[in-house]
């Protein structure tokens, strides 16, 4: 759970990220003073190409927990938050990095476990048939989320460690519905499921 001091850093981390987007040339529309595209105006200085790998390496470490080395049946906690920007609540997703597993002992149990902000009287729930979301290049085999999630706030997978090492990127989907009951999706890393 982000309290206090480190809920504070997330609203400076978030505000960051907006304000650097917004000046972010690249991204905008239009012609610029001179009457050059926003992309011409963007590649003459620069200084998009130096900021956005910086804001989006901030954006990963502020939603990672670190590794987390999984047993027989992985538990893995979901920490949402949310912060307000421009009277916009925005929600994200706080998780492991890595869920890192070891060959032997058969097929392993994943159980994502969503973890509501408990300042947000909205409701938060994993997407009802893809809650967890593999994405890229997958070894075959390994990774198998269930066609449906468990509840609301839980979703679950199977992974087959043995004799299927690799790395799997996926993406939990979870939707945060605002006060109108309008699904809004929380931000998330690309977390990895890797077998050694």
């Amino acid at each position: 759970m982000i309290t206090g001091v480190g809920r504070g850093w997330v609203v400076v981390l978030a505000a960051v990220a907006a304000v650097g987007l917004q000046g972010c040339g690249s991204l905008a529309t239009g012609p610029d003073a001179a009457g050059r595209s926003a992309g011409a105006a963007a590649r003459d200085d620069g200084r998009d190409v130096l900021l956005l790998p910086k804001l989006f390496e901030a954006y990963r470490l502020l939603l990672s927990t670190g590794v987390q080395r999984c047993g027989v049946d992985c538990k893995v906690t979901i920490e949402l938050f949310t912060t307000v920007i421009k009277n916009v609540t925005y929600c994200f997703a706080r998780l492991p990095e890595s869920l890192e597993f070891t060959a032997g002992g058969g097929e392993k149990t994943i159980t994502w476990t969503l973890h509501p902000d408990p300042l947000d009287p909205q409701k938060v729930e994993f997407h009802e048939t893809s809650g967890i979301l593999l994405v890229g290049e997958k070894p075959k085999g390994q990774v198998s989320p269930n066609a449906k999630r468990t509840s609301a706030l839980e979703f679950t997978a199977k992974n087959k460690p043995d004799g299927n090492k690799g790395t799997t990127t996926y993406v939990p989907i979870i939707l945060r519905l605002d006060a109108d009951g309008v699904p809004e999706l929380c931000g998330t890393g690309d977390p990895k499921i890797v077998n050694n």
